[in-house]
């Protein structure tokens, strides 16, 4: 992405997120996804699961497990820091599957970073001119 700031050309793209970020952007971002994630039945009895179901599941601490515990604090770091979440939105299913079966650590993270804040900023920037 490129944009004029105070008359000066800034470029903004995958390489900035990995300089900012360190994580890995290189990989697969396909993740499998099981007919059934034990973390959404046992926590969340439903289907899917909203960013505030998630907050207050963290916040209450309600989970049974010393491993269930890293999980949704993974999922709470990765939808509040990461790829900040509307406080309505659904967590993607996705995530809640890679922080289930434990492969977060391999997931390269900036792709998907950076393809939610070019989709937040085209939002902001599309009546704007460009160069």
């Amino acid at each position: 992405m490129r944009f004029v700031l105070s008359c000066s050309r800034l470029r903004f793209g995958l390489g900035e997120i990995v300089l900012v970020n360190k994580m890995k952007c290189k990989g697969d971002t396909s993740i499998e996804s099981p007919s059934e994630n034990n973390m959404i039945s046992n926590y969340f009895g439903t289907s899917f699961l909203t960013w505030t179901q998630l907050v207050d599941c963290f916040m209450k601490r309600k989970w049974e497990s010393d491993d269930d515990a890293v999980k949704i604090e993974v999922l709470y770091f990765v939808n509040t820091f990461l790829i900040s979440m509307i406080k309505t939105n659904i967590i993607s299913r996705s995530y809640i599957d890679l922080v289930e079966c434990g492969d977060f650590n391999n997931y390269p993270w900036s792709i998907d970073i950076y393809n939610t804040t070019i989709k937040s900023c085209s939002n902001k920037f599309q009546d704007k001119p460009s160069f």
